[in-house]
C-alpha cells in the first residue's frame, strides 16, 4: 500500500520527458489519474503541491477511501514528498475530516495508508510517457503512464465581482487553484483599487455536489493608521478578531458554486447550517 500511494504523488513526474515551463524545468502541475489494483487515484499538482484522492472499487463504484495532500521538493532523479494533511470522508459524504501532525489521529492515518511517516523519498527515470518509480536502485520498480485526460477544471481560475453600497464601488477577487484559494476585497479610491481584506488558505472540493470547503490560514486587514494590510494567521493573538470584525468570515465555511461560460455562480453557507439559502454572488472569469 506504500508503494500505491506514493505511485498516485509521483506520477506526474511523468511529464518531465516532454514538457517544460519554458526555462528548462520540467512543469509538473495538472491533474492525473491512475487505475489499479481495484483502486482509483486522481490528483492534482502545483508548482509545490500535491492533492491526492483515493478511491476504492466497491460493487461497480468507487467511494473515497483517503484524501492525501502535501508539498515536494526535487533533486535530479529523487523526489521527496511531506504529506501535511490526511483526510477521511464524513459518515454521511458530504464532506471530509482533515488531520494534520498536530492532531492526536496523525499516526493512526499514516498508518491506514500502510505508512508510520509522512516524508517520502523515491527515486524515479521516465521514458517517453512511461515512469518508472523504485524504492532503491535495487528494486525493480513500478511502470506507469502518462495521464491522457489530464484536464484543468473550469473552476480554476481568477474572477472578479464589482459592486457598489454606501461607501463606494467595490471588487471582490477570487483565485481557485487545484487545492489553493485567495480572495481579496477592494475599494475604489479613484485613482487606484485599494485592497482592504485578503483571506487565503486551501479547498476542499465534492464536484459530485459542486461543494466547497474553504480553509484559510492567513487573512489580512488594512490597518488605517499605517495604509498598510496587516496579516494574521491562526497561531497570532489577533486571529479571532481579524476573523470576526476584520473579513466578517469563520475560518472555515462551505460554498456551492457553478460555472456557466465566463460566470462562476457562489452561494456561501455564512452561518453554517448547511442549507445554501443565501444570496448567490456572479463573479467573471479574469483573462
Amino acid at each position: 500500500m506504500v508503494m500505491v500511494l506514493a505511485v498516485c504523488l509521483m506520477v506526474p513526474m511523468g511529464s518531465c520527458s516532454d514538457d517544460d515551463n519554458g526555462n528548462g524545468t520540467p512543469d509538473l502541475t495538472g491533474i492525473w489519474s491512475h487505475i489499479g489494483d481495484g483502486m482509483r487515484q486522481t490528483f492534482v499538482v502545483t508548482e509545490s503541491t500535491i492533492k491526492v484522492t483515493i478511491e476504492m472499487s466497491v460493487f461497480e463504484d468507487w467511494l473515497t477511501y483517503r484524501l492525501v495532500e502535501g508539498t515536494y521538493t526535487t533533486d535530479g532523479d529523487n523526489m521527496q514528498i511531506t504529506i501535511t494533511r490526511i483526510g477521511t470522508p464524513n459518515a454521511d459524504l458530504t464532506g471530509s475530516t482533515y488531520y494534520t501532525k498536530d492532531d492526536a489521529e496523525w499516526a493512526a492515518m499514516l498508518l491506514s495508508l500502510e505508512m508510520t511517516d509522512e516524508v517520502l523519498d523515491f527515486i524515479f527515470s521516465v521514458a517517453g510517457d512511461k515512469l518508472t518509480l523504485k524504492d532503491d536502485l535495487d528494486d525493480e520498480g513500478e511502470v506507469y503512464t502518462k495521464g491522457s485526460e489530464a484536464v484543468t477544471p473550469v473552476y480554476q481560475a481568477n474572477w472578479a465581482q464589482t459592486f457598489s453600497d454606501d461607501e463606494g464601488e467595490k471588487k471582490m477577487n477570487l483565485t481557485v487553484g487545484a487545492v489553493n484559494f485567495m480572495m481579496s476585497m477592494q475599494f475604489n479610491a479613484q485613482v487606484a483599487w485599494v485592497t482592504v481584506i485578503t483571506g487565503e488558505g486551501s479547498i476542499d472540493v465534492n464536484d459530485e455536489l459542486e461543494v466547497v470547503t474553504v480553509y484559510l490560514t492567513r487573512v489580512g486587514v488594512l490597518n488605517p493608521q499605517t495604509n498598510e494590510i496587516e496579516y494574521f494567521e491562526p497561531t497570532d493573538p489577533g486571529w479571532d478578531d481579524a476573523l470576526a470584525n476584520g473579513i466578517g468570515m469563520p475560518a472555515s465555511f462551505s460554498l456551492k458554486w457553478s460555472v456557466d461560460g465566463d460566470e462562476l455562480t457562489v452561494i456561501i453557507d455564512m452561518n453554517g447550517d448547511g442549507v445554501y439559502d443565501e444570496d448567490s454572488e456572479v463573479y467573471t472569469r479574469v483573462v
